[in-house]
């Protein structure tokens, strides 16, 4: 899976209930959580969010980091908590080190062509530096 998103303060109520093998579910207020995908926690479920359209939410991934998937009473809390999952994802101290030492560390794609790029300081400007891969 994707890096997960996060939205400060993002948490809503379940509009409707919805049983554990449910794959979407409706909320109060979809607009105030963030682009996909994100994880929600509902009681003691944390749920993958891969897809959202206004107040849905749906291609869900049922009982994720541990959790069991489970029913939910409509009206009961959707947040968008850190999850230790989100936390364990995020980049080690050495992985920052080595991209940062990366002269090229990053990558895009331009008419079936891929390119590595970078930045790197030189007489005091900002150099833009970039090679195909081959």
């Amino acid at each position: 899976m994707a890096k997960l998103n996060a939205g400060n303060n993002s948490q809503t109520l379940l509009d409707g209930a919805i049983t554990d093998t449910d794959t979407s579910m409706t909320v109060l207020d979809g607009s105030i959580f963030p682009d996909t995908p994100f994880a929600v926690t509902i009681e003691d479920e944390i749920i993958y969010v891969v897809a959202k359209s206004g107040n849905i939410f749906s291609s869900l991934l049922r009982g994720q980091e541990g959790t069991a998937a489970a029913a939910h009473a409509p009206g009961v809390p959707v947040e968008n908590r850190m999850t230790a999952g989100m936390y364990n994802a995020l980049a080690t101290q050495e992985e920052v080190d080595e991209h940062k030492a990366d002269e090229m560390p990053h990558q895009f794609t331009s008419t079936n062509k891929t390119y590595r790029y970078g930045f790197k300081a030189q007489d005091n400007h900002l150099i833009f530096t970039y090679q195909e891969v081959i």
